[in-house]
């Protein structure tokens, strides 16, 4: 669910987060771009009386590392996968933490991005943030974030270069681990062949299961097919964030 306009102002794009835990009566909250261009900050809002006809919104600027509108992510053999722009792409609330991820510029090229705010306290805090940068010429896009009962986080997003077409990988944070530290990510479906139409899906998905209490992530990947199959492809894969005594692998349990 998104909302672009409130109260007659324009907001672009305010993500509505997933609200776990949450009670009736409870302040809802959103997350969005500053500035559509990129800039130093995302927008955090909160919205009290959600129940009511006259919801009251409070915006909170946030600084973040700088960044900038993402540009195309190379594909094998000279071509260029769409990235869209900085939007924020998902959010996602549980226990006072409030999570959120978008595609963002840095050096030239995409990754992806996600932050962790406190909003327990009368002004929500900026906790950890980070960027999802495999390497030179990597690019890193469409993310989505979540986290589960445990506290730990997960991540799905989707990835290419000039060598590697568009593929599907997870990744995540256990509650021990340092602030702004992933788990090595993992590929969970590679694709096999160029993605012709240059903007594929905006969005991925990933969602906590209630009684495992591990990640069932969705995402797009580009694969080879018989004309005229737009070459596109929804998978889907469960893991677990399972730390090592450095707390920084993971295991992925079930793909499908």
């Amino acid at each position: 669910v998104v909302i672009t306009e409130r109260d007659g102002d324009d907001h672009f794009t305010m993500a509505v987060a997933t609200m776990h835990d949450a009670q009736p009566g409870d302040p809802m909250w959103f997350v969005e771009e500053t500035e559509y261009n990129g800039g130093d900050s995302v927008r955090v809002v909160r919205m009290d009386n959600p129940n009511s006809a006259t919801p009251v919104y409070t915006d909170y600027e946030i600084a973040v590392t700088n960044y900038s509108t993402p540009p195309d992510a190379p594909q094998p053999g000279g071509g260029s996968f769409r990235t869209n722009d900085g939007r924020i792409l998902n959010a996602e609330y549980r226990g006072g933490r409030l999570v959120a991820t978008h595609a963002v510029g840095v050096g030239g090229k995409t990754v992806a991005r996600w932050y962790e705010f406190d909003v327990r306290g009368a002004t929500p805090t900026l906790v950890q943030e980070g960027t999802i940068d495999p390497g030179p010429g990597i690019n890193t896009y469409f993310p989505s974030i979540a986290i589960n009962a445990n506290g730990d986080l997960g991540i799905t997003y989707m990835q290419s270069s000039a060598s590697e077409f568009v593929s599907m990988y997870v990744t995540g944070q256990a509650v021990e681990s340092d602030p702004g530290t992933l788990a090595t990510p993992v590929l969970v479906k590679a694709g096999d062949e160029i993605y012709p139409g240059g903007r594929g899906g905006d969005y991925s998905g990933i969602s906590v299961d209630p009684v495992t209490d591990s990640f069932w992530a969705v995402n797009e990947v580009s694969l080879s097919g018989p004309a005229p199959n737009p070459l596109w492809s929804t998978w889907a894969g469960e893991f677990n964030v399972t730390p090592n005594e450095d707390y920084d692998g993971f295991s992925l349990a079930v793909e499908a």
